[in-house]
């Protein structure tokens, strides 16, 4: 999706970076605002965590029923939620994950009242697709399901794939050894650059290597 044309008093352009945890997202996106913001752009970090506004209940009491599991490694918590186990749950889970997204995408991203040119994230509403995908088994990508992640963002928006080898991941942050749905996740994401047909940064090479490429790739898009 491309960022061409200036954004005058409609909401912010926005970039996407998405990928596993440890690939180096936030690393990634922050000197992306800096490179940006040196060139005279009106860039900032865009808010796009989202949270569980409407799936709240739903979490806390599938904590009882054993379809949210916590695990703590190294003192850090992995989260599991294998609503799979229920068509029904996971079902219902989409429907309010679904909402929740909306909300946010609204809110944070997409009001023309945001006071940016130029958002950049270091998570996103595909991000919450994988998870959700994960957490479900249901494919996002049949039927048009991905549309109600992305309703009401803006379509100058693009994403950029952050892709980083599982075992240099493992090596720089440990406690991600711990992650059982680590490999799981980066296949998804595989998923969904292909169909999306999103570009990707292998982070592999020196950091500087690395920014430049990322540099390049978003320099091209916001040139339309």
């Amino acid at each position: 999706m491309g960022l061409a044309g200036a954004t005058g008093s409609g909401p912010p352009r926005l970039v996407f970076f998405a990928g596993v945890d440890g690939a180096g997202k936030s690393m990634l996106a922050s000197r992306t605002i800096e490179h940006l913001a040196s060139r005279g752009i009106d860039v900032a970090a865009g808010w796009a965590r989202y949270g569980n506004y409407f799936s709240r209940p739903l979490l806390a009491a599938t904590l009882l029923s054993g379809h949210n599991i916590r695990e703590y490694h190294d003192g850090v918590r992995f989260g599991y939620h294998e609503f799979w186990r229920s068509p029904a749950l996971a079902r219902l889970f989409l429907e309010l994950q679904s909402v929740d997204i909306l909300f946010s995408n609204h809110w944070r991203l997409a009001r023309p009242s945001v006071q940016h040119e130029l958002l950049v994230c270091d998570r996103g509403p595909y991000d919450t697709m994988v998870d959700v995908m994960l957490d479900t088994r249901i494919d996002l990508t049949a039927g048009g399901q991905w549309r109600r992640f992305v309703r009401l963002l803006p379509a100058r928006h693009c994403v950029v794939h952050v892709s980083r080898p599982i075992p240099d991941i493992v090596r720089s942050r440990p406690v991600l050894a711990h992650d059982r749905d680590l490999e799981a996740k980066d296949a998804l994401y595989r998923k969904l650059r292909d169909f999306f047909d999103w570009e990707t940064v292998v982070n592999i090479g020196s950091p500087e290597e690395v920014f430049e490429r990322v540099v390049a790739l978003v320099d091209r898009r916001l040139a339309g």
